[in-house]
This record gives C-alpha cells, sequence and structure tokens, in this order.
C-alpha cells in the first residue's frame, strides 16, 4: 500500500505493479489514486500481516495522523520517505 502525493506514489504504484505486485494506492483528497486521505485523520484502508505500507509525503502535516496508525496496523513494513 502506498500513500502520498506527487510523482514518488506514481512511480512507486507503476514500479510495484510492473514487478507483479498488488499495490493500492491513497493521496491527498484531490489527487488522482484509489482512495482519498484526509488531513489529520488516520486511513480507512484494509491492512493484514501481508501488507507493506510506504509513507510518500512531502508535507509532514500529513504524517502526524497517518504514521501512528500504520505503525498500530498488523502491516509487516512501514517505511516513510520524505523531502
Amino acid at each position: 500500500m502506498a500513500l502520498g502525493a506527487g510523482p514518488e506514489l506514481a512511480a512507486l504504484v507503476m514500479l510495484a505493479r510492473a514487478a507483479g505486485v498488488q499495490c493500492e494506492s491513497a493521496a491527498p483528497l484531490g489527487d488522482p489514486a484509489d482512495h482519498a486521505l484526509e488531513l489529520g485523520k488516520a486511513p480507512v484502508l484494509p491492512v493484514d500481516p501481508w501488507t507493506a505500507i510506504a509513507v510518500l509525503f512531502h508535507d509532514h502535516e500529513w504524517e502526524r495522523a497517518i504514521l501512528p496508525w500504520a505503525l498500530a496496523s498488523p502491516a509487516y513494513l512501514v517505511g516513510a520517505q520524505g523531502g
């Protein structure tokens, strides 16, 4: 699962899908993605022990709700890349 904004999000999703990995994405409201995120709110997305979460934001305000949610989830991996 890739959460973020900008060309990095699109590139990661393309790379994952080219490698045959199922990759869901979520972006802030107004950005093109499979799901929309709201500032200050934890995502409501399905996560299981087979899920890896990558957070790709340049604006750290988005990460304040997303990272605690991701770290408390059953995902086996949580990674973040920022500006």
